[in-house]
């Protein structure tokens, strides 16, 4: 810091960060989204199933044993409804989550795809009616940016690092907790309200 003529940093959460460190200026560069991989498609793949996702490695941070639970209670709500998640990413969690999926009796409609190459991305989330990342902690979001030039809607944890991406309950539903409940009520809202 001390020789930088210039500082950025990629979203106004680190922008913060840096100030703890010198007093000099930080722009915020945020990361691009390439609209010609990442757009809207007209028409979904499956329109009769309702499919969640989770692009996330698969660590304690990102709360992926809370989707599951979530999941659990929204087919448990609404019965006669097909819906899929798929969890795309890997981790030192697969197993237990895979576990837990089982114990929950979640059967095939929850999809561990494994790691994915990033080219891939879009075509995963054209499959997707909602993206949720509830992580404990995220600079930016990405994975939420991305789906977002896809016009999938998000479900995002009430973490600073989201701001610059959510800044308010227009764009995206924000639990107020991370917990298994409200994540479901998020999922519940986007699946009773299409619009």
């Amino acid at each position: 810091f001390y020789r930088a003529k210039k500082i950025s940093g990629t979203s106004t959460l680190l922008k913060k960060e840096v100030a703890r460190y010198t007093g000099k200026t930080c722009e915020v560069i945020p990361f691009g989204i390439d609209l010609n991989n990442f757009y809207s498609l007209e028409e979904k793949h499956h329109p009769s199933v309702f499919t969640i996702g989770v692009i996330k490695h698969l660590e304690t941070i990102y709360n992926i044993d809370k989707v599951l639970d979530a999941f659990a209670i929204l087919r448990q709500q609404h019965p006669h409804q097909k819906f899929v998640l798929k969890i795309i990413g890997e981790g030192s969690l697969e197993q237990s989550l895979k576990k837990q999926s089982e114990d929950l009796h979640l059967g095939n409609d929850v999809e561990f795809v494994g790691k994915v190459d990033h080219k891939l991305i879009p075509d995963y989330l054209h499959q997707l009616d909602v993206l949720v990342n509830v992580s404990d902690y995220e600079s930016f979001g990405v994975s939420v940016a991305e789906a977002m030039a896809c016009k999938i809607p998000v479900i995002v944890s009430p973490h600073d690092g989201f701001k610059d991406l959510v800044p308010n309950t227009a764009y995206a539903i924000v639990v107020p907790q991370i917990t298994a409940f409200e994540i479901f009520k998020a999922l519940d809202d986007y699946y009773l309200h299409e619009e």
